[in-house]
């Protein structure tokens, strides 16, 4: 679990400052398949994706919960 993480977090850092847009689309696809296992491993756990600490990150940083 923790090296998916970092890993998630290797693949943002690098998206945000990823010029290209092929290689953007490419990190953005990477990341996509890393968020949806996780919400696939939390569901079969029958746990919130909102409870998973990977999500939490992303709420926190990029503010996916404000209206």
């Amino acid at each position: 679990m923790r090296e998916n993480r970092e890993k998630w977090m290797e693949l943002c850092a690098k998206a945000a400052d990823e010029q290209d847009p092929h290689k953007l689309a490419v990190l953005i696809l990477q990341i996509n398949a890393l968020l949806e296992a996780q919400e696939r491993r939390l569901i079969e756990k029958g746990g919130s994706v909102r409870q998973n600490g990977v999500m939490r990150e992303v709420d926190r940083r990029y503010g996916m919960n404000e209206s």
